[in-house]
């Protein structure tokens, strides 16, 4: 009886593992398909988005979408000038206790130049920017920085 009862335990905790890895691999699945299609419609309204290759991560508390050499440019008569955003690596992570938020996180320097100007240089630990994915009757994104820097 004893050894039934421990079976039982086991066999549970390995299930509830991998529905856990699943719920994991179907959310970061999600986010990345989510990041090429913002990508893809980026490019439709006259951006220029770039990345290197995805790669996913966070288990198990986070889907995460690791997004590195990520370019962002506009030139045309919606922005005047130019704007050029890049960052060495860009992290896309979601709680999977509480997925209703998108939380970006650039990892080392952040460039961005408008116009023909110099470009500045953006850094701190950690800087995260948090927006909503429910929809709500306001939008408001959330940016946290310690130890920001703009040079």
């Amino acid at each position: 009886m004893r050894r039934k009862t421990w079976t039982i335990i086991f066999a549970i905790l390995l299930l509830l593992f991998a529905a856990d890895f699943a719920y994991w691999r179907i959310a970061a699945e999600q986010l990345r398909g989510g990041f090429r299609v913002w990508a893809d419609r980026q490019a439709a309204a006259g951006w220029a988005v770039s990345a290197g290759t995805l790669s996913v991560g966070g288990w198990p508390g986070t889907a995460a979408v690791v997004v590195p050499n990520l370019t962002i440019r506009h030139t045309g008569p919606d922005i005047p000038g130019e704007l050029d955003v890049a960052a060495a690596v860009v992290t896309l992570s979601v709680s999977l206790f509480d997925p209703s938020f998108l939380t970006v996180s650039p990892t080392g320097p952040l460039h961005v130049r408008t116009g023909s100007g110099p470009g500045v240089v953006i850094t701190g630990k950690p800087i995260a920017v948090v927006v909503p994915l429910l929809p709500s009757g306001s939008f408001s994104i959330g940016l946290h920085a310690n130890n920001a820097r703009i040079e």
